[in-house]
C-alpha cells in the first residue's frame, strides 16, 4: 500500500528512474498534489525506464497511468532491483485505507484479503482488527524518539528535567 505523491508520465510514456508507474483514480488534475493508496501484484512488464506494457484490464478500469514517487518508491525500487522482481502498482479503487463496516472490510484491507493485490506498502497504521485479518512486517523507519514517562504517580518529579 503506497501512500505517495505521482506525477503524469514523461511525454514518452515512461517514469523517470526514481519513480514508478502506477494506475490511479482520477483526472489529470490530481497529479502532483495529491495522496493515494495503492497496492500491487505480480506483473510482467516493466523495463529499465519504468514503462508499462503489460495487460491486466481489472488492474486499469476506471484508472489513469501515472508515474508514483517518494520513500516507499525508493524502497521497492531497490528491492526490485536486488530480488529480480516486477510490480504493477495500481489504487485501490474506493481509496480508502481498510476500515470495518456493516458490508465487512473496505479500502487496502479488502484488496488484500480478496488476494487482488500481492502486497501493499505504506504508513498503514497496525491495529489488532487488521492484524487479524492481514500480516504486517515491521516499520521501515525508527524517528528515535522516545518519551520516558512515571511508572507511578510521584516516583519522578516534574521538574526533574
Amino acid at each position: 500500500v503506497v501512500v505517495e505523491t505521482f506525477h503524469l508520465l514523461n511525454e514518452d510514456g515512461s517514469c523517470d528512474a526514481n519513480s514508478i508507474p502506477c494506475w490511479i483514480k482520477g483526472e489529470d488534475s490530481r497529479a502532483d498534489s495529491a495522496t493515494s493508496q495503492s497496492a500491487f501484484g505480480n506483473t510482467s512488464s516493466s523495463t529499465a525506464k519504468n514503462t508499462v506494457y503489460n495487460d491486466k484490464p481489472e488492474t486499469r478500469k476506471g484508472r489513469q497511468l501515472a508515474c508514483c514517487t517518494g520513500l516507499t518508491m525508493d524502497l521497492l525500487i531497490e528491492l526490485m532491483k536486488d530480488l529480480n522482481f516486477e510490480v504493477e502498482l495500481y489504487e485501490v479503487k474506493d481509496r480508502l485505507w481498510g476500515g470495518w463496516t456493516k458490508d465487512g472490510w473496505n479500502g487496502l484491507v479488502r484488496e488484500l484479503m480478496d488476494r487482488k493485490a500481492d502486497m501493499a506498502i505504506t504508513s498503514l497504521k497496525i491495529t489488532p482488527n487488521r492484524s487479524e485479518q492481514i500480516d504486517f512486517s515491521v516499520p521501515f523507519l525508527d524517528t528515535g524518539i522516545a518519551i520516558t514517562v512515571a511508572s507511578r504517580e510521584g516516583a519522578i518529579s516534574p521538574t526533574a528535567f
